[in-house]
């Protein structure tokens, strides 16, 4: 009675490394969690890459800086508008912008200044154009955006419209009078 028993575990599957070569429940579980692991490892390594793939071409159409359009993705577009505007007679305005005295701005106030500067001037423009309006920032202090108007009412958008879109850009900022 005073006997130890030794238990050898149950060898379950053959692993075909020869004769007499098996693995037990233990060791299957083993290698069944490490080839799970891996395979989540390679889908969240695959997640990863499009999120990067995704970042990339965002950041190759849009300016860093102000996150809008860049001139690229504005031409793009235009393309295509001019292509809608031939095919079902579109009108459209289009308006660019170029910051007058921003070289100054950038020289006594420093880049810092001027970099605060373009992206109020972007938060302007998209505050003021619509969801269906592109604008977008071509390079330097220029700015470029298209409005798609009704054909019967582009005469009073040019007048009253035109105007009102404008006047936030026309206003003085702050410290820069």
């Amino acid at each position: 009675m005073g006997e130890q028993q030794h238990t050898r575990p149950e060898r379950i599957a053959d692993t075909g490394e020869g004769i007499g070569e098996s693995v037990t429940r233990e060791e299957l579980r083993a290698i069944n969690e490490q080839l799970l692991l891996a395979g989540l490892r390679e889908q969240e390594q695959a997640a990863e890459a499009r999120r990067l793939t995704d970042v990339l071409a965002h950041r190759a159409l849009h300016d860093d800086l102000t996150a809008l359009p860049n001139r690229a993705l504005f031409h793009d577009r235009l393309r295509q508008l001019l292509l809608t505007a031939g095919r079902d007679g579109t009108a459209f305005a289009l308006l660019f912008l170029d910051l007058d005295g921003f070289k100054a701005i950038n020289d006594r106030l420093g880049h810092r200044a001027g970099d605060l500067l373009l992206q109020q001037v972007a938060g302007r423009l998209r505050a003021t154009l619509r969801a269906s309006d592109t604008a977008a920032r071509l390079g330097g202090d220029e700015f470029a955006g298209y409005c798609q108007v009704k054909p019967r009412w582009l005469e009073r958008w040019r007048t009253r419209a035109c105007w009102r879109r404008a006047a936030p850009l026309v206003r003085p900022w702050p410290g820069c009078r």
